[in-house]
């Protein structure tokens, strides 16, 4: 009889522990869910704010464009014959480019993390294209 008293006692422990092993370990889940969400909140927020710093960077590159655009379109106006016509074409090549430029940076805010690096280089090689346009 006094082992089946200690074979009970035993299991009781047994039992007790388990349950504060399970509450650890589903507190330890807890905080391991809660710190992957942290790091994921940081890596959207560090992203945000390369998306931000990226499309001024190119909102200023577009705006200084434009501008040489504008100069391009008025040495156009008060030219003659072939040079009249070589630059009536550049300032056509350098409209559309603009405007492919402006519609690629637009989408800045969609661009997910995994597709962020293609995105700058795309963005990069249109800008870059407008600017062999107009210069």
């Amino acid at each position: 009889m006094r082992s089946a008293i200690v074979r009970m006692v035993g299991l009781c422990l047994l039992a007790a522990g388990c349950a504060d092993a399970a509450s650890s370990a589903k507190k330890a889940g807890s905080q391991t869910s809660s710190a992957a969400k942290d790091v994921a909140a940081a890596a959207k927020a560090k992203l945000l704010e390369m998306k931000d710093a990226f499309k001024k960077e190119m909102d200023a590159k577009l705006t200084d464009y434009s501008k040489k655009l504008d100069d391009l379109k008025a040495k156009a106006k008060d030219a003659q014959g072939d040079a009249k016509v070589k630059l009536d074409e550049q300032v056509k090549n350098g409209e559309a480019a603009l405007a492919k430029a402006k519609e690629h940076l637009a989408k800045v805010g969609d661009t997910a993390e995994d597709g962020w690096e293609g995105f700058k280089k795309n963005v990069s090689d249109v800008v870059d294209q407008l600017k062999k346009a107009i210069e």
